[in-house]
């Protein structure tokens, strides 16, 4: 079964191959078959990477271990828009499951998207889970074209909404979209690694949780973070819930929206944001207002910044 630290060692890995052999617009999407095994957390010499079984002929290798070129879309000959879906008996190593899972895993559906990880991320959006492929317009986080982040991050810092959207196409600029954010040093990823989708809507209620995502590791992967970011009821309580941040009752304390607590990880807080979706009874230039006054807390853009570029993080 795939765990957050397989996840995390995709996400250097695909970074790597954004700056050595070119952006492709699908490095971070995962493949369509289930995962081989992946190495332990310890590393493999090449030596061993050579003598890996013969389904990992042309892997690449990363630090010394090898890795799935099914795992990382590098190639342009590898297929565009899928989606892993598998269950938990399929992505089990040795393909062992116990009965009760076993039973539940045909509506197991795994994570599709490599977390998106810029080595100094300072701020890190965690939600909850991407919506069904149907709904993207793009390979990448928030992909479905009626969903505001990209035209508010696009007023945040550059004062334009249609900065990182292509109208004509009907998809966002994600070239555009990667620069920024490895410049500016912001990372994606959701608070669940795998989920039951418990209705045919994006609609986090129903959501069903199954592995979630070890935000601990997360943190220790990236030390520069200052925040985790979220901007829905059910990722802010699924990470309060994981950090201890909870009452007397064991009941999640959560920050108001527009405000951020400290959380239980030295130097860290979470920080709530209003709901990028159209459904969330604010106007665009406002929530803009909110999302640029947590992007000024944690120095991605300063008060006298030009554009809402601050120079001294370019």
């Amino acid at each position: 079964m795939m765990t957050t630290q397989d996840y995390l060692f995709m996400a250097d890995a695909a970074l790597m191959a954004t700056e050595e052999v070119g952006w492709a617009g699908e490095t971070f999407l995962m493949g369509t078959d289930p995962p081989p095994a992946l190495p332990s957390s310890d590393s493999h010499s090449l030596e061993e990477a050579s003598q890996a079984p013969s389904g990992r002929e042309g892997a690449v290798t990363f630090e010394g271990r090898y890795l799935s070129s099914s795992l990382i879309h590098s190639a342009p000959s590898l297929p565009l828009g899928s989606k892993r879906r598998v269950t938990l008996q399929e992505g089990r190593a040795g393909g062992e499951s116990s009965e009760e899972e076993s039973s539940a895993g045909a509506d197991v559906e795994w994570h599709p998207l490599i977390p998106f990880l810029p080595q100094e991320a300072r701020v890190l959006f965690l939600g909850s889970f991407p919506p069904q492929r149907k709904r993207w317009c793009m390979d990448f986080f928030y992909p479905n074209f009626t969903n505001d982040h990209w035209r508010i991050e696009g007023l945040a810092f550059y004062g334009d909404a249609q900065y990182f959207v292509d109208e004509e196409r009907k998809t966002f600029r994600l070239t555009t979209i990667v620069e920024h954010l490895k410049r500016r040093g912001i990372g994606f990823f959701d608070t669940a690694l795998a989920v039951r989708r418990l209705a045919d809507n994006a609609s986090d209620k129903f959501l069903e949780v199954v592995v979630p995502t070890d935000i601990h590791a997360i943190v220790a992967h990236r030390p520069q973070l200052k925040a985790i970011v979220t901007t829905g009821e059910k990722a802010t309580e699924t990470i309060a819930l994981a950090l201890g941040m909870t009452d007397r009752r064991g009941k999640a304390v959560l920050p108001k929206v527009e405000t951020a607590l400290p959380s239980t990880i030295e130097g860290i807080e979470l920080y709530r944001l209003p709901s990028s979706s159209r459904a969330y009874p604010m106007a665009l230039t406002k929530k803009a207002e909110a999302y640029k006054r947590m992007f000024e807390r944690y120095g991605l853009i300063s008060n006298d910044s030009v554009d809402g570029f601050d120079h001294r993080f370019g």
